[in-house]
């Protein structure tokens, strides 16, 4: 007997193995892609005395070191190093200045060509991504083909992956500086048009599932530009105006970097977001746990509440619900009106009437009221008892007096307050 509870003891635990494991959220961590622009302003600009390039670079290492085990990161560096159009996508492109003006735009190798991803995007990258952000020799002019290279990024297969989220970083320092439609022989000039290409290839990313972060570095961006990408990716800072058409710093809605630690700072709180759970139903950080401790802020008619996330979706809003209006002082139906149109039965001993709700009471009853008794005929003290107290009614008569010998009798009147009054007429005695 205890031979066979060992055999089934082994088959129970060789079926329950795959089951547990079969129980194991799904773990996939997120793919991020580094966008970083490497124009020559890049290099030439300074904040303080160190190049914005050099800052960049640092800010970069920095996460990685602080958030290699959360993500899976790439690098893309723009103009691309080696002017072919690495990864299966643009190449080569025409150049002009950044303002849109005529600057001889003509293609220019590898100054101007779309983005390459130098670094792709796998576990642990931050050796490799820190040696392919040293600046090269012998660059000396180098332009800024934003929307060709998100144009890459979007034709790059691995942020295409399923089962995994996947994010494009977008670090730049300027204008878009390249157009794709110019003559080999510089005959056309660029257009201001192509700044709108950067929103419209940020839409496309988004389109694909692929969300895009938006950071402006320094004091020479595309505010309006960037903002509007930002807006379309749907990933702007909390606190901006969407609507702002021509925004100020407080109101864009990208990552406005000015100072080495406002990037770094930002670019720490982008990728928070990026690892951190999100309510799917997947492991999203890898801990062997699915949505833990997932909550989120609400609001409803009456007040605000919680949100919390059970596999995958938001359960219902915690707020108070609106009730129906009751006469307590408070405004129960969240209308902004308390203890509105609220009326109610009442009565006295003499009938029925209404009341009305003011300030948390019920207050005047329109029953009537009962009054002091009248000789009248009608119970007005609603007592059950009619003209109590009273000897006759007003107005009656009757006979008073004698009819013996010389008297006669004569008449007596009942007076208003329901006394009888004097005997009149007739003869009385002496």
């Amino acid at each position: 007997m205890v031979r066979h509870l060992s055999l089934w003891s082994v088959v129970l635990a060789a079926l329950a193995a795959p089951l547990a494991a079969q129980a194991q959220p799904a773990c996939e961590f997120p793919g991020v892609l580094l966008v970083l622009d490497r124009s020559i302003s890049m290099y030439t600009g300074r904040i303080g005395d160190v190049r914005k390039w050099d800052i960049a670079r640092d800010a970069t290492a920095g996460i990685l070191n602080d958030h290699e085990d959360a993500a899976h990161f790439g690098l893309m560096i723009y103009p691309g190093p080696s002017g072919s159009g690495a990864n299966g996508v643009v190449g080569q492109v025409g150049a002009c200045d950044y303002n849109g003006q005529n600057a001889g735009c003509a293609p220019l190798t590898p100054r101007c060509t779309t983005g390459e991803v130098v670094v792709d995007i796998a576990p642990n990258t931050t050796d490799a991504i820190n040696g392919a952000l040293a600046w090269p020799n012998g660059i000396a002019h180098s332009y800024t083909p934003t929307w060709q290279s998100l144009e890459a990024a979007s034709n790059y297969r691995p942020l295409r992956q399923a089962g995994r989220r996947n994010f494009v970083i977008l670090i730049t320092d300027g204008y878009q500086c390249c157009g794709l439609n110019v003559a080999p022989d510089g005959s056309q000039s660029c257009t201001p048009e192509d700044q709108n290409l950067i929103p419209d290839r940020v839409g496309r990313l988004t389109d694909m599932g692929i969300t895009t972060y938006v950071v402006g570095f320094g004091d020479q961006t595309d505010a309006r530009t960037l903002h509007r990408a930002a807006i379309r990716a749907g990933t702007t800072r909390p606190g901006c105006d969407p609507n702002a058409a021509n925004p100020n710093a407080n109101q864009v809605c990208y990552y406005q970097a000015s100072q080495a630690d406002q990037l770094r700072a930002f670019l720490d709180a982008i990728v928070r977001q990026i690892a951190d759970e999100v309510c799917d139903g997947q492991d999203n950080d890898c801990d062997g746990r699915a949505d833990e401790q997932l909550a989120r802020g609400c609001e409803g008619l009456c007040g605000e509440g919680q949100e919390i996330c059970f596999n995958g979706a938001w359960g219902d809003c915690s707020a108070p619900n609106a009730q129906a209006e009751a006469c307590n002082g408070r405004d129960d139906d969240c209308d902004g009106r308390t203890d509105e149109a609220i009326t109610r039965d009442c009565a006295t001993a003499c009938g029925v009437g209404r009341e009305t709700c003011q300030n948390g009471r019920f207050q005047g009853c329109n029953a009537p009221v009962p009054g002091d008794e009248a000789c009248n005929g009608r119970d007005d003290d609603c007592d059950g008892v009619t003209d109590e107290g009273c000897d006759c009614q007003p107005g009656d008569s009757r006979a008073c007096g004698d009819n013996r010998g010389r008297c006669r009798p004569g008449n007596q009147r009942c007076l208003p307050d329901g006394t009888w009054g004097g005997c009149e007429g007739g003869v009385q005695p002496d």
